[in-house]
């Protein structure tokens, strides 16, 4: 007869947690990385913009360009700020998934670690029992001859 784990179901539903957890944490990672790459793409529009600014400021322009420059690297910079807030929020949630994949990891490697060590005694038991039985069968046929 083949091993059989008594706590079977309770180990796929421990896996599927698992991997629930671990797609999850992908997408929250997915989310972070997102978000850097907004912010790096901004820094970089920012730094275009303020150089574009600096060679205009070496022409005459006027107070209205002047202006507009400004206007665009105010608003440049509060995105920035709103994506650096969304990102903090986001690099807490993905720590928080972590955190709920490690526990279901765990959880999940307990119960597959109890299956293993449960088999390999099963697997004792039963090389035990054959060989008994082996032992009986030798003992018969010698005492029979």
């Amino acid at each position: 007869m083949p091993f059989r784990f008594s706590l079977a179901s309770i180990l796929r539903l421990r896996e599927n947690l698992e991997e629930q957890a671990e797609r999850a944490l992908q997408m929250a990672q997915l989310k972070v990385t997102r978000v850097v790459g907004q912010i790096e793409e901004l820094d970089i529009e920012i730094s275009r913009m303020q150089a574009v600014r600096e060679q205009a400021m070496k022409e005459p322009i006027s107070a209205a360009q002047l202006q507009m420059f400004l206007a665009k690297l105010e608003v440049s910079g509060e995105k920035k700020k709103a994506l650096r807030v969304e990102l903090e929020t986001l690099k807490q949630a993905r720590d928080h998934q972590m955190m709920l994949y490690r526990t279901a990891h765990r959880n999940r490697e307990a119960l597959t670690d109890m299956s293993a060590k449960l088999e390999e005694a099963y697997d004792v038991e039963q090389e035990r029992v054959e060989q008994n039985s082996l032992d009986e069968i030798f003992v018969m046929r010698r005492h029979q001859n």
